[in-house]
């Protein structure tokens, strides 16, 4: 019997072999299958914990971005004000003593123009710098919570003082002198309605960007944010003070002047503008179904119209509203916005 089987297993040695290989093999390949699928798990695994920790970074970075920027604005909002006063024209149009009222009132036409420009214009330039410097100072490490850091607070600090000293003078300089071009020989009595508005307004905008981009060519930084951030000299108060990193300013120069930068400055104007014309809009409705005044001009056809002399009392107003904290939100969860900011956050 002992040499039937060694007989048997001699003449099925290769039948075994093959076997026990061929068997080895499969365990083992769905070893090393259940090992790599463990692993890719665990990595995705990892991957989502990393990504759900940044997002939440982010979240915080953003929610503090967007405290600063409404602290800031209410200084910021004070200063387009005064620098584009308008009241002082409204008070002489209602003194009845005072002569000269067709030229008062071309100047309130330029002054409200010039006004929601450069109010705009600033507000997304705050928005923005801000984000751009808290997004990159975090991707950096530099900065946890705006709050507890000194150099963070300093640093963003000379920046604002910046714009309210120079920025915005700048930007209201530039933006009476384009809106005086265009939006002077507008008729007083031509009727305007939302969409004339936000056309107006985008022609401004156009002309001024392009202006600032002459002006700030012999400057560091380019194009629309050139009002920003102040040059870095060796005897201005950034290279003077100690606690602030030399490239902090140069990495915020290189971000804004990216042209994805550029088209999320844009993206924001847009909305403003709109959210402006759409405000406009519903005021002029509101009046047509109160009172068929005479002056509105419908034909019937939408949206309806008035003449430009009284939609200027309306439009002196609406710049408060896009320095709301509704209208700020708005453009913070803007999708172009957010994406922008969280690359620089990425970065």
């Amino acid at each position: 019997f002992h040499q039937k089987i060694c007989s048997f297993l001699k003449r099925h040695k290769n039948k075994f072999i093959f076997t026990g290989v061929f068997l080895g093999g499969v365990i083992g390949s769905l070893k090393y299958a259940e090992y790599k699928l463990n692993s890719f798990v665990a990595e995705d695994q990892k991957k989502i914990m990393e990504r759900k920790k940044q997002e939440k970074a982010f979240d915080q970075v953003q929610l503090h971005a967007c405290s600063l920027v409404e602290v800031m604005l209410d200084s910021v909002l004070k200063k387009v004000l005064m620098l584009n006063d308008t009241e002082v024209i409204l008070r002489r149009l209602k003194d009845k003593e005072y002569g000269k009222k067709l030229e008062l009132w071309n100047q309130l036409k330029v002054g409200v123009f010039s006004r929601l420009v450069a109010g705009i214009y600033c507000l997304n330039l705050v928005t923005i710098t801000v984000q751009v410097q808290l997004h990159q100072l975090a991707a950096r490490g530099d900065v946890q919570t705006y709050n507890e850091n000194m150099a963070v607070q300093v640093f963003l600090s000379l920046c604002h003082k910046h714009m309210l000293s120079e920025g915005i003078a700048q930007v209201s300089e530039l933006c009476h002198k384009i809106t005086s071009d265009i939006i002077g020989s507008m008729p007083l009595q031509h009727h305007v309605g939302g969409e004339n508005i936000e056309t107006a307004l985008r022609s401004v905008f156009s002309c001024l960007m392009r202006e600032m981009k002459i002006k700030s060519r012999n400057t560091e930084l380019e194009g629309a944010f050139h009002p920003a951030l102040p040059s870095y000299n060796t005897d201005d108060e950034f290279s003077q003070n100690e606690k602030l990193p030399q490239n902090w300013l140069e990495l915020t120069f290189d971000i804004l002047e990216s042209s994805d930068c550029s088209d999320v400055f844009f993206e924001c104007f847009r909305e403003s503008v709109t959210f402006i014309a759409e405000a406009f809009t519903a005021n002029v409705e509101n009046m047509a179904i109160s009172s068929k005044s005479s002056y509105i001009k419908d034909e019937d056809i939408l949206p309806l119209s008035i003449p430009l002399a009284k939609a200027l009392p309306l439009l002196n107003t609406k710049l408060k509203s896009v320095y709301s904290a509704d209208f700020l939100q708005r453009l913070m969860i803007n999708p172009i916005m957010g994406k922008f900011a969280f690359n620089v956050y990425k970065s």
